[in-house]
């Protein structure tokens, strides 16, 4: 980890346009440490070039990067960079009750910072640049390039089944894996897996890297759903995504992630075809009754319908009964809702198959229909 050295320009003074200066800053908070376990991580670092000022989040893990716009009256700017700290919750909530379109004067003098709009002013305390960490640079050891939608599209059919504070730290995370014309992302937290291929037109190299959840739900929350291409740089221990709205370093989570393809299945003795529309429904209902701890539903599966029942340590119930195609001999499975309900949001078809082996094995549910190369699989309750 590297640390910035101290600034040089004692007095600073300029103007950025809160039009400008608050979506950066709302962007830049889900990366600072809002605990401030560590106070230096509740601060932005800020770098300040000719017409520009460049704002730095970072956790110590993660290091997000925005550019805004200023004005000022300082030549030194034309031969060097000025750096400073701003706290960035403090400053986004000043930021918040100031016109759209208010021009915020900024001096920044050594410990202090003072805003003023019009009358308006506040006087903030700073911290030096020297203790603000960021990520070490990395060399990169493959490259590639996809559009937002579709790495978005990647992270969000996966990203539901992470881990949350597993023991097994890299379950806490997602797997990023290329090999030759594939790109695919997979998560499981043990209990059920996700996993999705997307087709690239040029060779990959053959790599695989591990992707903290924090960093996938930053990139969740700010990737667009367009044709604008990102560009990610993987290295040994880091990684990082350029795009026209994005600039996102991150470190990578240690570790051998679990050979999944020996969960999936190959063959089924039972399969059922469901409308996704009336499943949803259907869980929802169940939900209501179901146990609050395990949130289980049985799923009892017969020659054209499917059975649904729920329960709680109450004693009440709700069941439901669904038209299916079903090609097999009766079976009777647990689930848990939430895991079902969560996998179905990302289902894109109006029809879902799902594969049972047996009472024992992963269930596997599959979009009908469609030419993703996507497998979800969830384990069976014993209820």
């Amino acid at each position: 980890m590297t640390t910035a050295t101290a600034p040089t320009q004692t007095s600073i003074r300029f103007q950025v346009n809160n039009a400008e200066l608050n979506p950066a800053l709302r962007r830049l908070s889900g990366i600072v440490d809002h605990a401030q376990v560590i106070q230096i991580l509740g601060f932005v670092k800020c770098v300040l070039s000719n017409d520009s000022m460049l704002m730095i989040a970072s956790n110590s893990e993660i290091e997000m990067h925005v550019r805004v716009a200023i004005s000022h009256d300082m030549p030194s700017l034309d031969e060097q960079e000025i750096e400073f700290t701003l706290p960035c919750k403090k400053l986004l909530d000043i930021s918040r009750t100031l016109p759209n379109n208010a021009s915020i004067a900024v001096e920044q003098n050594q410990n202090w910072t003072s805003i003023r709009v019009g009358k308006t002013a506040f006087k903030l305390a700073s911290l030096g640049v020297e203790g603000f960490p960021q990520l070490d640079p990395f060399t990169p050891e493959a490259k590639f390039a996809i559009t937002e939608a579709e790495f978005l599209w990647l992270l969000r059919r996966s990203a539901f089944a992470m881990a949350h504070q597993d023991v097994r730290f890299f379950l806490n995370g997602l797997l990023l894996k290329l090999a030759k014309q594939h790109i695919e992302t997979a998560a499981t937290d043990g209990h059920r897996l996700a996993k999705n291929v997307l087709s690239y037109a040029e060779s990959l190299p053959e790599r695989q890297c591990i992707l903290p959840k924090k960093t996938v739900q930053e990139l969740c929350k700010h990737l667009q759903e367009s044709d604008s291409l990102v560009h990610i740089s993987l290295g040994k221990q880091h990684i990082s995504f350029i795009s026209e709205s994005l600039e996102l370093y991150s470190n990578l989570i240690e570790g051998d992630y679990p050979d999944y393809e020996k969960l999936l299945p190959r063959e089924f003795a039972h399969r059922a075809v469901i409308d996704v529309a009336l499943l949803k429904s259907s869980l929802q209902r169940m939900i209501t009754l179901a146990n609050e701890k395990y949130h289980g539903a049985s799923l009892n599966f017969s020659d054209s319908k499917l059975t649904l029942s729920a329960n709680n340590i109450n004693h009440e119930e709700a069941n439901d009964e669904l038209n299916i195609v079903y090609t097999g001999e009766p079976v009777k499975v647990g689930l848990n809702i939430h895991y079902v309900q969560e996998l179905l949001q990302v289902v894109e078809t109006e029809t879902i198959e799902i594969g049972i082996v047996n009472t024992e094995k992963s269930i596997t549910f599959t979009e009908l229909d469609s030419s993703n190369q996507s497998q979800f699989i969830v384990m069976p309750l014993t209820l």
